[in-house]
């Protein structure tokens, strides 16, 4: 998959997305009809993470990649029924973290809200992924949802970091990355302090077999291989 940026230039989404593609080589779509569009409900990482994975998924397809101006998380799922309107796709990928939030609950709030905006039958069901089969009116197209985050002893809050982070310890020292852990509790705050390190760590993300990605994002990799 090659991806094509959809937020603005002046986005710190657009500003990383354009940084990391460079730097790691991989390159983006300019205005090439899009088949797929995915949904960054978060920050910055998840994007990179996205950017590396889509690479790793190869083939011809063109999949866009946008930040919601409006509504984050949950509220992200607002946006999906004017992007597969706008932009006639048929497949969505959204991408949210857990936060601190029990894991069924923020799944009824997800199931909620896409009742709001779509019909929808659920497809496929895991534990931090879904698939749903969806239709508006005329339209008809599949939304899949992944939650972010691992079920990490460090912390009550659970983030694209979490993924990062784990995997920074096949980097890095296991003693290293456990001892920032300790001393900083939120894993953003934790990826942030190893700042110096993301180009050593996403590079090893780029570079790592199928087999290792599906044991560090488990959840995101079974939705790219649906996807």
């Amino acid at each position: 998959m090659i991806l094509r940026n959809l937020s603005p230039i002046s986005s710190s989404l657009s500003r990383n997305l354009v940084k990391w593609a460079v730097r790691l080589k991989i390159p983006l779509a300019g205005l090439q009809p899009l088949e797929k569009v995915i949904i960054i409900a978060n920050g910055v990482p998840d994007a990179i993470v996205c950017l590396i994975l889509a690479h790793k998924f190869n083939g011809k397809q063109f999949v866009g990649i946008l930040k919601p101006l409006e509504g984050l998380r949950v509220g992200a799922i607002s946006s999906a029924l004017k992007i597969v309107r706008s932009k006639k796709v048929k497949d969505i990928l959204i991408i949210l973290d857990q936060e601190r939030d029990p894991l069924e609950e923020l799944w009824r709030r997800i199931e909620r809200k896409l009742s709001e905006v779509v019909k929808y039958e659920i497809s496929r069901v895991e534990n931090r992924f879904r698939m749903y089969i969806c239709s508006h009116a005329y339209y008809k197209f599949r939304m899949l949802i992944v939650i972010s985050g691992l079920s990490t002893p460090y912390s009550d809050k659970h983030t694209i970091e979490d993924h990062l982070l784990e995997l920074s310890k096949e980097v890095l020292t296991k003693e290293d990355v456990e001892r920032i852990l300790r001393s900083y509790r939120d894993p953003k705050a934790a990826w942030q302090k190893l700042g110096e390190k993301h180009q050593a760590i996403y590079s090893y993300l780029l570079n790592a077999s199928k087999d290792k990605l599906k044991q560090f994002f488990p959840q995101h990799i079974k939705a790219f291989s649906l996807f």
